[in-house]
């Protein structure tokens, strides 16, 4: 084939798609599934926003209510909490209070008014929407008519771990002056309960947040300036419940005396890793506790080449996060290929997209720059297949996979989108199922899918396969699908790595 003819065919290809992809509407499925609300006051829209790019628009959920029943007879919807988040066995309930801090000439009573009505009010929004959560879960709701249940499962009792933040806005100004500081509230866990009400003559700390209430469950107070720094430097699901769990552990230990702001904890958290390579909050053997932490590790931190050259290589990894979007999108709106009105395919694609959420910002920065580096070298008309073991035990299998689109295979007669979308699911199943081969001891193998020869639009496809029970027929037929289709017949190793912090070339 000559190269004007190749490029004609390949052109042709590209206009096809722009057409399928921008131009034609998308065909509807399956019933569209209703949007939640994006919060009703300024700091929760802003909450909403800062949530919807950490956690992504599938897990979160602002203004949930439970169905609360009238004297008439009708359902109305109380709300429990400003946002909630769901995502596998971890649940986050954010309740978002937005109070002017009092001007009352005495700094102390200015303090005890704000701490009662914005910390403490907020705290116990959510230990009543925990109860809700635990003792009712069927009956919480995406809308004020109690319509809309909440579109993903809650984890059953024995296993779900329920994280409490209240965001409180007002303080960080005042703080500020008081404090000489970034505005951030100080975290001393030797003030507990009432003691928040103490003046400073009775031993009271104003600007400083300590247990709310020791005898219940452990609430995270964030403020107008954390909540951002959190939310946006540890941007996934995992790498912000991971810190969420492991600051609980270490504020309820006894080794904090007191941090300086919530960005002097996460000074020590990006810096340290424990024995299982996890940020945690690690001190050496030779500090004495209680510790105070202060403002500078983060401060230098913000400033650091290993900072930047961070930012610099995480830029591709927000491929994955658009990606994920992407699929959600399309789910939302009931033009998902290979699903129907079926609730139990809904399920399954959700736990499908789990395991590309899950994955950290160092994990999509390596997957991303993998299907990048693929596209660079594939040639439109041919297929290439990548395999990405796990790094930590838990972790899935990923087989990413380029597949010619409709006009570049190499089939010999024309075949229709609707067709090619079922080929090319059915061949990535297969793959699913080769590396199942190879790999015995895989129990989660997700695959991606996408055009081979792609520059800025397409299609993509995600597939799961739970390996834990596997047959030796199973095998024999992973072997025939290996030989008939030429899957990873020639493979070769090539390991993925690469570091959260890259070193200089």
């Amino acid at each position: 084939m000559g190269r004007k003819s190749r490029e004609k065919r390949e052109r042709k290809a590209r206009d096809a798609e722009f057409r399928r992809t921008h131009v034609d509407p998308p065909k509807v499925r399956y019933r569209v599934r209703p949007r939640p609300s994006s919060g009703t006051t300024g700091s929760e829209r802003l909450l909403v926003r800062l949530a919807h790019d950490t956690f992504l628009s599938l897990w979160s959920y602002p203004n949930v209510v439970r169905d609360e029943r009238q004297a008439n007879g009708g359902l109305i919807g109380k709300e429990i909490a400003d946002l909630l988040v769901v995502f596998e066995n971890d649940v986050i309930l954010f309740s978002d209070k937005d109070c002017a801090f009092p001007s009352t000439g005495n700094p102390d009573v200015d303090w005890i008014r704000w701490y009662r009505k914005a910390i403490e009010s907020g705290a116990k929004q959510l230990w009543g929407a925990e109860r809700q959560i635990r003792a009712n879960p069927g009956r919480i709701f995406i809308d004020p008519r109690c319509e809309t249940r909440l579109p993903v499962p809650l984890p059953d009792a024995s296993r779900i771990r329920i994280h409490r933040v209240v965001v409180a806005h007002g303080a960080s100004a005042r703080c500020r002056d008081a404090l000489r500081g970034s505005g951030s509230l100080s975290i001393v866990p030797g003030i507990t309960g009432a003691m928040h009400h103490r003046s400073r003559l009775n031993g009271g700390v104003p600007f400083a947040v300590g247990l709310v209430d020791p005898a219940r469950p452990f609430v995270h107070v964030l403020d107008d300036m954390s909540l951002e720094l959190l939310l946006e430097n540890l941007d996934t699901v995992s790498d912000f419940v991971g810190y969420l769990r492991k600051k609980e552990a270490f504020v309820l230990s006894g080794q904090l005396g007191s941090a300086a702001g919530e960005e002097a904890l996460l000074g020590l958290y990006v810096a340290k890793v424990n024995a299982n390579d996890e940020h945690d909050f690690v001190l050496p053997d030779s500090v004495a506790v209680p510790v105070a932490l202060d403002e500078r590790r983060w401060h230098h931190f913000l400033t650091s080449s290993e900072r930047r050259r961070k930012i610099e290589a995480d830029r591709v990894s927000y491929y994955w996060d658009a990606l994920i979007e992407t699929f959600a999108g399309h789910y939302l709106a009931g033009t998902s290929h290979h699903l129907s009105e079926d609730d139990s395919e809904h399920y399954e694609f959700e736990r499908v997209l789990r395991f590309f959420a899950r994955e950290s910002r160092l994990r999509r920065r390596l997957l991303a720059q993998t299907v990048f580096d693929m596209q660079r070298i594939t040639h439109p008309t041919i297929r290439r297949l990548r395999v990405v073991p796990p790094m930590r035990t838990g972790d899935p299998y990923w087989l990413l996979l380029l597949f010619p689109n409709q006009d570049n295979l190499l089939v010999g007669r024309k075949i229709d989108y609707e067709q090619y979308r079922k080929v090319r699911a059915e061949y990535l199943n297969s793959c699913l199922r080769v590396v199942k081969l190879m790999y015995p001891d895989a129990h989660d193998i997700v695959g991606f899918c996408t055009e081979s020869g792609r520059t800025s639009y397409g299609s993509e496809d995600a597939a799961y396969l739970d390996a834990r029970e596997w047959s030796s027929a199973a095998d024999d037929d992973a072997r025939t699908l290996q030989k008939k289709l030429q899957i990873l017949v020639s493979a070769r190793e090539v390991r993925i790595v690469g570091a959260e912090y890259p070193q200089l070339d």
